[in-house]
Parts: C-alpha cells; structure tokens; sequence
C-alpha cells in the first residue's frame, strides 16, 4: 500500500511539474499559493486516473471547485448540455462552454470562407482526417470530457465497437473513436477535431491536408479560440483575469498536450467493462 501511495505521489508531482510551466511564464516557479489554487481546481490525480498513470483516486483532489464560467453574449449558438452529469462532474460545464464557443467560430470561420466563394469539402462520412492524422493534440480536460462520453454515455451496440477498437488501439491505423466512417464520441471531440476543416477538394485517402495544401485548410479564429481557452484555464489554476491573458498570450496550455494516439485507451475500454459490470449497459 505504501509503495502505490509513493508512485502516485510521483505521479502527482510529475503532472504539477508540467503545471508548473503554465505559470512559469508570468511570475517564476509555481508558489505555495499557485501549487493551492492548481490542487483546489482539481486536474491533478483526475487527470492522472484518466490515463491511468495511478491506478487509484485518492480523496484530496476529487472535489473540484466550480468557479463561474465566463459567458460570451457575443458568440451565439447552442451548448450541449448533460445536466445530470454537469451536476455529478463539474469540470464538465467548462468544457461544454468551450466547445460552445469552438463551434460558434468554426461556424463563423466557414461562412467568412464561403462569402469568399469558397465550398466546405467536409461532410457526413468522410472521414480521411480520422485516418490520415497521427499527431492530434489533446488536453487533460478534452481527455475527462471523451473518457467520460466512451464510459457513461456509448450506447449499445456501438459502446462493443469503441470499446475493442480501445483494447486494440496500437494496431489500428485509425482513431480508435472511428466507427463506420463516423466518430463515435462526436459531441465531445477533441478541439484539434473541431478547428480541422477542408475547402475545395476532399481529402485524398492518406492525405493531412494541413501539410500539402494549408491554404485548403480552416484558420481558427483567434477571437474564438482565446475565449475558449479563457473559459478552461482556471480548471489548470489559473483563476485570475490577468494570469489568464498572460497564460493565453504565451500558449502555455500548450505544454500539457499530448498526442491523442499516445495516450493510454486500453484503460478507458477497461473503465468502460468495469461500468457496464456495475450498471445496466445504455440502450
């Protein structure tokens, strides 16, 4: 017992460590004060569980603190919204927001390209980027919000599917998420997903469009994208409006992204046999 508490305390300090380069850039080394605030907001062993780097939720960081979200009335479009979840998980109110204001600038960004003259490629069934795409990057809370959507909310039969392609994930080509040429935990992909959109010609089989024809591909919006970021930073603990711009002037988030075929999702199709033992599967 002792050796497993000594490991995740590892863990932890090793996640703090790459916190710690967020607040780096606008005061030095994460302070007493800093390294409260970032355990009050709660990502640290969440995050540690979702990939499954400790094996066990320790009690300490699992209330996570809700500060008020950040409402933009100038960006204007619908939020998903799960409120019996929300209620369970309040990281994910923060998240939905996001995601919110991601799609409203993606929606914003294509209609600009099509006054231009210029046709969305993009559409239902093609799914050449889930294929093409080895470097997509996620953040540890895109990666609660998609470990949480394969968990509690896949339904049957597809909830079979997803969770094989996750044991197997190392030898597929593919995302793991790809299910009949359609992503399986749509509403909460990842953002990297949602700014990724091609003009003109679709996708060649193989092709990343990013690399061989970039004038083809969406540029996000800043506007959109830095709200977005406003909305999700105080979950890394940074609360206060000034920290908040310094963080999003530098890109600190940055540095806590991973690559999404990287990551540990045989032990997400594991939590995902551990829910349906203790639970009726979702129909």
């Amino acid at each position: 017992m002792y050796a497993k508490r000594s490991s995740c305390e590892a863990a932890e300090s090793a996640v703090v460590a790459r916190l710690s380069t967020v607040f780096a850039g606008r005061r030095g080394p994460m302070g007493p004060v800093d390294r409260a605030e970032c355990y009050a907001s709660g990502p640290v062993t969440v995050v540690i569980h979702t990939l499954q780097i400790c094996p066990r939720v320790t009690h300490r960081y699992t209330a996570m603190t809700s500060p008020s979200i950040p409402t933009h009335p100038s960006i204007v479009t619908d939020r998903l919204s799960f409120p019996a979840d929300e209620s369970r998980h309040p990281w994910l109110a923060r998240l939905l927001e996001a995601y919110r204001i991601t799609d409203a600038g993606v929606a914003e960004g294509i209609r600009r390209e099509a006054q231009q003259g210029r046709k969305l490629a993009c559409a239902k069934g093609c799914a050449a980027c889930c294929r093409s795409h080895t470097t997509i990057p996620v953040y540890p809370l895109e990666l609660m919000g998609m470990t949480w959507y394969a968990v509690e909310r896949l339904p049957a039969p597809l909830r079979a599917r997803v969770q094989d392609n996750l044991q197997n994930n190392a030898d597929l080509a593919a995302c793991p998420f790809l299910v009949d040429e359609a992503c399986a935990i749509h509403p909460l992909r990842p953002q990297a997903c949602r700014h990724f959109n091609v003009f003109g010609q679709a996708c060649a089989e193989g092709e990343d469009a990013y690399y061989t024809r970039r004038q083809d591909v969406l540029t996000p919006l800043k506007r959109y994208k830095d709200q977005a970021t406003d909305v999700v930073l105080p979950f890394y603990g940074i609360q206060h409006k000034a920290q908040r711009r310094a963080a999003i002037a530098a890109g600190s988030l940055h540095a806590l992204a991973t690559v999404m075929k990287d990551c540990n999702w045989p032990s997400v199709a594991a939590r995902m046999a551990e829910h349906d033992q203790q639970r009726t599967p979702v129909k």
